[in-house]
Order: structure tokens, then sequence, then C-alpha cells
């Protein structure tokens, strides 16, 4: 992961700012899934519910972050890391999505994706946390 883009955005950005962008993408997420088990004849409330409960779960713990950054200032980068990794998570899925849905995605897009799935399985936060300092 990039750090230094990660810090660029938390000087230009704010910690709420960034939490809306992540709502509006779980809520496409949400629709692109929901679009996609409809499209493959699977779709099930179940399924929805239990994706919209694991959602809602991470929506709350990103909110305690937030709440935590702003009680604790020295957490405020790692704040942001965990904000930039989720959404970076939920672009992923979308685009996912979108390509089983059959939407043609541009190749370096694919590849691109399938490139940060890597390094954010492969992430070390220790490294950040010593980059941090």
């Amino acid at each position: 992961m990039d750090l230094d883009l990660i810090l660029q955005i938390k000087e230009q950005v704010t910690l709420e700012a960034i939490y809306i962008i992540f709502s509006v993408l779980v809520a496409f997420d949400i629709a692109t899934g929901s679009f996609k088990s409809w499209k493959r004849g699977k779709f099930k409330s179940r399924s929805l519910r239990d994706g919209m409960f694991g959602s809602m779960a991470e929506l709350m713990f990103l909110l305690i972050c937030i709440i935590i950054a702003k009680l604790v200032p020295i957490s405020h980068f790692i704040v942001y890391v965990i904000l930039v990794v989720m959404i970076l998570k939920e672009l992923s899925s979308i685009i996912e999505n979108l390509i089983e849905c059959g939407a043609k995605v541009p190749m370096w897009l694919s590849k691109g994706l399938k490139v940060y799935n890597d390094k954010l399985d492969n992430i070390n936060i220790e490294d950040i946390k010593k980059d941090a300092q």
C-alpha cells in the first residue's frame, strides 16, 4: 500500500467524508450483489439479509473507529488506513459483481483489482505503524 497516497488523503479529506463515501459504496455493493444474484437465479432474502448485516457491522465498526480517532488523536493515521482499505475492498467487490453481471470492464482495471486484492491479503499492519512514526 502506498503510504504517501494515504497521507495525501489524510491532509485533504476528513474522516467523515471518507465514511460517507464508504457508505455509498456499501449501498452500491448491495445493489450490484443483489442484481448479480437475481441474474443468476440465486436471489434469496437470507443471503441479502446476511450480507446487509455484515455491511451494517462494517459501518458500525468504522463509526467506532472515527469516534476513537476523535478521542485519541494519535490513532488518526491508523483509522485512515482502515478506511482506505475498506473502500478498496468495497470497490473490488463492486467491480467483481459488475464483471459477473456481464459488464465490460477494461483489462487494466481487472488486473489492477487482482494486484490490490493480493496486496490487501498480504498487508502487514506492523510495517504501517512503523512508517507512520
